[in-house]
């Protein structure tokens, strides 16, 4: 007998992928989303979209990922 998977909405995975980065961000030492963005010249704006759930496209999270020194796989592990 197989498990079915149980599939979140597009929605919740960037929502959970905003977490995860906000996470990293506070892990890091960062007390708020506009100093990180400018010690790695990352529009704040666009910043703080992305703790909140924006989508992004692969070249930012391939930015992120470096930022936090791992993979995109890394990244996004544990996210469903």
């Amino acid at each position: 007998m197989s498990v079915k998977k149980q599939h979140i909405t597009d929605e919740e995975y960037y929502a959970r992928l905003g977490h995860r980065i906000k996470q990293l961000r506070v892990d890091a030492d960062f007390i708020s989303a506009e100093s990180f963005a400018r010690e790695y010249n990352i529009g704040r704006t666009q910043y703080l979209a992305y703790e909140k759930g924006k989508n992004m496209t692969l070249e930012t999270l391939l930015r992120l990922a470096r930022v936090h020194e791992m993979t995109v796989e890394e990244l996004i592990r544990g996210i469903e």
